[in-house]
């Protein structure tokens, strides 16, 4: 997938079967009461961009989540 910023920067990720996992497994444990959570520094998608994380840009996320 390819995110464009402008005319001359454009930002192509490629999401992989790993990214998907680590994004549903992240889910599971966001969902449990009093959890640990999913530790980001073993995460796939532990990418800075302009302060967000891959997982927390709404297209990367439609696309882990297989609504594209």
């Amino acid at each position: 997938m390819e995110l464009k910023y402008s005319d001359d920067v454009k930002l192509q990720i490629n999401i992989t079967e790993k990214m998907k996992q680590d994004y549903r497994e992240c889910g599971e444990c966001a969902r449990v009461v009093g959890g640990d959570g999913k530790d980001c520094d073993g995460c796939s998608l532990n990418v800075d961009i302009e302060g967000l994380g891959l997982c927390e840009i709404p297209l990367v996320t439609e696309k882990l989540e297989d609504r594209v």
